[in-house]
């Protein structure tokens, strides 16, 4: 019982509650930007409208988070032509 009462009164207390809003706030930046970061590939072959976005995004997705896989991801998206018909 005394346990839960300090966890509620830790977070009714302004000053705590603004730490924590704040750094929630902080990590949201940084996983925004290293979503972004990590999607550069996708977002590559996006703006470049290419047919083979679909297998970029999904390596992407899949082995972007090894760095082998992300440079992959990166190379096949820089490579070949803007537009396939």
């Amino acid at each position: 019982m005394e346990l839960e009462l300090l966890s509620i009164s830790a977070f009714s207390d302004p000053m705590t509650g603004a730490l924590l809003k704040r750094a929630l706030q902080e990590w949201g930046v940084v996983l925004i930007i290293g979503g972004i970061i990590y999607f550069i590939p996708t977002i590559i072959v996006l703006t470049r409208g290419r047919n083979d976005g679909c297998g970029i995004f999904l390596v992407n997705l899949f082995f972007g988070a090894t760095v082998i896989g992300w440079i992959i991801a990166l190379i096949w998206s820089l490579t070949g032509e803007g537009k396939r018909r």
